[in-house]
């Protein structure tokens, strides 16, 4: 009875520890390939050059008023 158990216990296991490692692996792929897609379209220095655009408008901005 006890080694029923144990077998019992050991499938249950494997298979929540195989599905959180696919869902890991998943999430992990999800992300690489969003800071690839990031990279490769240059989106972190459109967002740098819409940061100094806008720094720039509030000192104008800042003048006027």
């Amino acid at each position: 009875m006890a080694t029923q158990f144990s077998i019992l216990l050991q499938s249950s296991f494997s298979g929540a520890l195989g599905a959180a490692l696919v869902l890991a692996i998943l999430i992990i792929a999800v992300i690489v390939l969003r800071l690839i897609g990031a990279w490769m379209l240059r989106i972190n220095e459109v967002i740098d050059r819409q940061d100094q655009i806008i720094h720039e408008l509030r000192k104008i901005n800042n003048r006027y008023e």
